[in-house]
């Protein structure tokens, strides 16, 4: 994106110098200068070009293209480009049929009165549109699913079966009693505060509760120095940990036990958000917070802090894709499966061609002086070494792309989406 700016501000001042100098050749017959007509394709061939190599390529992914959304960041960024380029335009043209006073340009009051409809009419009509389209979201999203609403009080039924095989059976037969519950409303706008559960197809959300409901009663949450675990924390990390189980069983949280929670820092463990293996996951409550939206913070006069959630950054995704790499053979090697399973050699393929690709791609990125290439959107902690290996973090900083910048890891690394969407079985790409 750093290239279109480069692009769209050179042209800009190339167009806008050719209008303060005069030079200003008319399109013949017509009396309308050819470089104001040059700028709006100017504008938009960058959007073109984008959507010819998105065609072409999601790249042989061939996924519909969604209808027009302003809720997405990409929609939006592309409606304020449309909406300034009309307005330049309007004052543009207009500068250039007004009559000019000591060199200074009067602009006629059709022309004001123009620009200025264009822009706060401009303006006003996206705040609208927006707002409709969130608020049709938000309630599609709380009425998604024909389950029954579960209201109750979540009562802790932990598994205390230490052989995997009953554990797996147990958390399976639980989803299957949960298959016509959902959340009740009141829950489910606690959801809202994660803006990976809005983006989530409406299809999804029933399936994620009903995981939600079986995750909370099954696994044990431990206070280590946070004070009391309220309700509303568990329900926040429990749905980012269905999420990465949306598609998938249940028991593929078979070996967790316990989620401990600490206040500020894990003990011993200065500076780290989060550890993970097969049994067990510690958070830190500091740094989840930030994954989630808080509703009013009172040292910041009610100002409301926004949700993470396109950052590529997600504490509790990364450390339960800890727990789902360890889960079949207690090893973080970056494949979350045992090696007699049929998408192995794949992931080991995949692993040996395009970690070292995304290792000397952050190398340039980093080398580069005004950082103008395209930044991989794996986290770079995935290229830091480890005791277990330099790969120990690969699947999980991939993971957090992956759901939080799907559509971008999807056009950027293919091979490395395809994979994590088939082991998903989703298509945050489809989304977002």
């Amino acid at each position: 994106m750093r290239l279109y700016w480069i692009y769209w501000v050179l042209g800009s001042i190339g167009i806008f110098w050719c209008i303060g100098s005069d030079i200003m050749p008319m399109i013949p017959g017509i009396e309308i200068p050819i470089p104001v007509i040059l700028y709006f394709p100017y504008i938009f061939l960058p959007f073109i070009v984008d959507y010819i190599w998105q065609k072409r390529g999601l790249k042989k992914g061939k996924r519909p293209r969604k209808k027009f959304d302003l809720s997405k960041a990409r929609h939006m960024k592309f409606t304020f480009i449309v909406w300034i380029a009309i307005t330049l335009g309007i004052l543009i043209y207009g500068s250039v049929n007004s009559p000019r006073q000591r060199g200074i340009i009067i602009l006629e009051p059709e022309f004001k009165i123009l620009s200025l409809t264009s822009f706060f009419g401009g303006f006003i009509l996206i705040c609208v549109t927006w707002l409709l389209i969130m608020r049709t979201k938000v309630k599609k999203a709380l009425n998604a699913g024909s389950g029954r609403s579960w209201g109750y009080e979540f009562k802790t039924s932990l598994i205390e079966e230490q052989y995997v095989g009953d554990r797996a059976k147990i958390l399976n037969e639980r989803l299957k009693q949960k298959s016509d519950w959902k959340l009740d409303r009141t829950r489910r706008k606690k959801l809202l505060k994660l803006g990976l559960y809005l983006e989530l197809p409406n299809e999804l959300k029933q399936p994620l509760e009903q995981r939600i409901m079986v995750f909370l009663e099954s696994f044990k949450f431990t206070s280590v120095d946070i004070g009391k675990i309220t309700e509303d924390m568990q329900l926040l990390i429990a749905a980012q940990a269905c999420l990465l189980i949306v598609n998938r069983p249940m028991c593929d949280y078979r070996q967790l036990r316990e989620i401990k929670l600490w206040k500020n820092r894990i003990k011993d463990r200065p500076g780290t958000a989060g550890t993970a293996n097969q049994r067990v996951v510690n958070l830190v409550w500091k740094y989840i917070k930030s994954e989630v939206e808080i509703e009013f913070d009172k040292h910041k006069k009610g100002r409301r802090r926004s949700t993470g959630s396109r950052d590529g950054y997600n504490i509790t995704l990364h450390e339960f894709a800890h727990v789902l790499d360890f889960v079949d053979d207690g090893v973080a090697q970056n494949i979350p499966m045992a090696k007699n399973a049929k998408d192995y050699k794949g992931w080991k393929a995949m692993l040996d061609e395009a970690y070292p690709k995304l290792e000397k791609a952050y190398k340039q990125y980093r080398e580069s002086a005004l950082r103008l290439g395209s930044k991989p959107e794996i986290s770079d902690y995935a290229f830091k070494i480890y005791p277990g290996g330099r790969q120990s973090e690969f699947f999980t900083c991939a993971t957090e792309a992956f759901f939080e910048r799907g559509y971008h890891l999807s056009r950027e690394w293919p091979k490395v989406y395809n994979l994590l969407k088939d082991f998903y079985r989703i298509d945050p790409a489809s989304w977002q």
